[in-house]
């Protein structure tokens, strides 16, 4: 297997103004290729004996075909718009990754223009802007959360299935035992909020998991990035490619995109506290504010709720 960093670190092994590709993996049952086209235009090559057809290109990539005259037909994916390259080259490894399945078969070429096509569509509602630190703490608490489920023995399917905050739903996780709603706060913090009536609204048994987590040193070596926790989720999908293609899907609708700017801040784990939610638990829902109020925002207080904490 080829991780992103070492397959970005190959590229960068090898001089761009030079011209040529570089064989990626001589195990790999694919002829995947990666140099540079035209002046400093990062491009990955496949070598393949089906005719791929016509490959769509966009704003940041161009895709082109070709047969040559040993029979063969070269597919490759030209980068010309250095500002998605930290997205491009995931997407080469993606791709790469992904095609090592020997079942597909002759049905490889279609695999891959399918694949490259759905990374298309992910780039066309990428967000140019960064997230900001309470969106990065948030999506580091989720993966957090899904991480422990897996590492506890939860089918690794089922675990990123159960993700559906960032699809919209009113809570971050529901699985057949119940929800949890995520919330990711400063250590010293004494309260965490709830952003709508729907969010602690619905059916029991549910919960309510807070990650602290701060701000660290760039040198603290038991700190992580944003960056080194997406990767340690993808190492997890490796070789489950429907999980790792959820996982990227999540990711891209939280507005997150490999850059490197979510590589220079590191943070610190300070536990965790987990509440369980009953009839009883102070929240508001439609059964108990007027009818004519539509939307509610409010806090509560982590030592108000310390019953209902899961010791």
């Amino acid at each position: 297997m080829l991780s992103n960093k070492e397959l970005i670190k190959k590229w960068n092994e090898i001089p761009f103004y030079g011209g040529g590709y570089k064989r990626i993996d001589e195990t790999h049952p694919l002829e995947w290729y990666i140099g540079y086209e035209d002046i400093n235009q990062k491009t990955i090559l496949l070598l393949t004996d089906n005719d791929p057809g016509n490959i769509s290109s966009s704003k940041s990539i161009i895709a082109s075909t070709g047969q040559r005259v040993d029979g063969k037909w070269a597919i490759s994916f030209r980068l010309i718009k250095k500002d998605n390259e930290d997205v491009f080259t995931h997407l080469c490894w993606d791709i790469i990754e992904s095609s090592r399945d020997k079942s597909l078969g002759l049905a490889t070429v279609d695999y891959i223009i399918e694949r490259y096509n759905k990374w298309l569509k992910l780039m066309e509602h990428q967000r140019a802007d960064l997230m900001d630190d309470a969106c990065r703490k948030g999506l580091i608490g989720e993966m957090l959360f899904l991480q422990e489920n897996i590492e506890n023995g939860m089918d690794i399917q089922v675990a990123i299935d159960g993700w559906i905050g960032p699809d919209g739903a009113d809570q971050d996780f529901v699985y057949a035992n119940g929800w949890t709603e995520i919330k990711c706060t400063g250590i010293s913090t004494d309260s965490i909020s709830i952003s709508s009536k729907e969010q602690l609204d619905a059916e029991l048994p549910g919960w309510i998991c807070v990650y602290f987590l701060d701000k660290t040193a760039s040198e603290n070596t038991i700190g992580f990035t944003l960056v080194e926790k997406v990767e340690q989720l993808r190492n997890v999908f490796t070789n489950n490619i429907k999980a790792r293609e959820i996982f990227e899907n999540k990711l891209f609708k939280y507005g997150y995109v490999d850059r490197k700017e979510y590589n220079e801040q590191r943070y610190k784990s300070g536990g965790k506290n987990e509440y369980r939610i009953d009839d009883n638990f102070p929240r508001l829902i439609k059964s108990n504010i007027p009818s004519q109020i539509i939307s509610a925002k409010y806090n509560i207080s982590l030592a108000s709720i310390e019953d209902w904490r899961i010791k």
